[in-house]
């Protein structure tokens, strides 16, 4: 199993946090922690931690100066709260933030190790902490030497969790049982191979257990991903200020925060159904992609359909309803209303490139609208 220096799995407990959230810069942390710990200083009960929620493409970083408390700080008046633990993959930094460039800047840390460790790993949904291992050192600017520990939440043993529940809720005891029981899950930083191999069979197995394709995409929709909410406020703001889904869609068009491309994929609106084409996951791999298979392999999100394409096994298009639960949160919390999604196209049908459309209830007033006949490509 391959070993990075400086790079280990460990299990964080849940920890009581006073923190203050903000958008904006990383470099504006110092000065968020000083005021924070004039608030709370004869409270805290360990090292700082600089939470990153998100990003928000008008806002900038949606980001958290916190610090462990003690139980007293709900008794001297400190709102606090629980931060969740679980799995982290934890990176050690002994060095700057700031210039990225600079030889021992975290960037420079991450891009000799970034392409193992995203292959290696699979990455949940919590916050990435940065960890301050000096005491004082989150008040020290990002050109000063840190030594810290900076932790991604790994979503492997979430995803399955999620699969397990979701059976159970949707299909019963009995059919989590023929899932799942006898099928060990193999560990966070098991070969990427290995996990989706697991992956593979277990979707074999729950198109077996459950007949029905909307309880199964319904399963499988517990497992996706979710959309930091940074992103989502600032999407609903300008819906909620404009009352105008086209408005709204020409928002979503001018982001350019997801590698210069849209972070919403190009939405287009048909009627009452928007459409969106996803956009390779290696927009420059997929550019020099020279097979088919070179293609696949490039534009999928997904580290599961990439591997079993790179393994030449068949996966089941009922896996596909995993990236489609990404969709719902989305929509539903920017327009406030319930949608309906489902897959036009799909790689694992066949198809070249993946398209989902998003029904939205009819009763929604559009204005301006010059509707297309048909969504286009991009």
């Amino acid at each position: 199993m391959v070993r990075l220096a400086g790079v280990s799995e460990k299990q964080v407990p849940p920890i009581r946090i006073s923190g203050v959230r903000w958008f904006g810069r990383v470099d504006d942390a110092p000065a968020r922690f000083a005021a924070l710990r004039e608030r709370v200083g004869s409270l805290i009960a360990g090292p700082a931690l600089l939470l990153v929620h998100g990003d928000s493409p008008v806002l900038g970083r949606d980001l958290e100066a916190a610090y462990p408390v003690s139980e007293a700080a709900e008794k001297a008046g400190v709102s606090t709260r629980v931060l969740d633990g679980g799995n982290v993959l934890a990176v050690q930094h002994d060095g700057v933030f700031a210039p990225p460039e600079a030889p021992d800047s975290w960037q420079t840390r991450m891009a000799a190790i970034r392409d193992e460790v995203f292959d290696r790993w699979f990455f949940g949904n919590g916050p990435r902490r940065t960890v301050y291992l000096d005491v004082g050192g989150e008040l020290r600017p990002l050109t000063e030497r840190q030594r810290v520990e900076v932790q991604f939440s790994l979503g492997f043993g979430a995803w399955a969790d999620g699969l397990a529940r979701g059976v159970e809720e949707e299909a019963g005891l009995d059919a989590r049982k023929r899932v799942l029981e006898g099928a060990a899950c193999p560990a966070e930083d098991a070969p990427a191979a290995q996990r989706a191999a697991w992956v593979r069979e277990a979707v074999d197995r729950l198109d077996r257990a459950v007949p029905d394709g909307k309880a199964r995409c319904a399963i499988l929709g517990r497992c996706s991903h979710r959309s930091p909410d940074a992103r989502n406020e600032e999407m609903r703001r300008i819906y909620q200020e404009s009352a105008s889904i086209d408005v709204l869609l020409a928002h979503m068009m001018q982001d350019k925060t997801a590698g210069g491309t849209s972070w919403f994929e190009h939405p287009q609106r048909v009627g009452n159904v928007i459409y969106i084409t996803k956009i390779p996951y290696d927009p420059e791999g997929f550019l020099k992609a020279k097979t088919p298979l070179e293609r696949r392999i490039s534009y999928c999100h997904c580290t599961f359909v990439r591997e079993a394409f790179r393994a030449g096994e068949a996966m089941s298009p009922t896996f596909c309803g995993c990236g489609l639960g990404w969709f719902p949160p989305i929509w539903e919390s920017i327009l406030g209303v319930p949608v309906r999604v489902e897959h036009v196209r799909s790689l694992l049908t066949g198809s070249d490139s993946c398209q989902v459309a998003i029904h939205l209830p009819e009763s929604l007033v559009w204005r301006g609208a010059k509707l297309p006949s048909e969504p286009s490509d991009l």
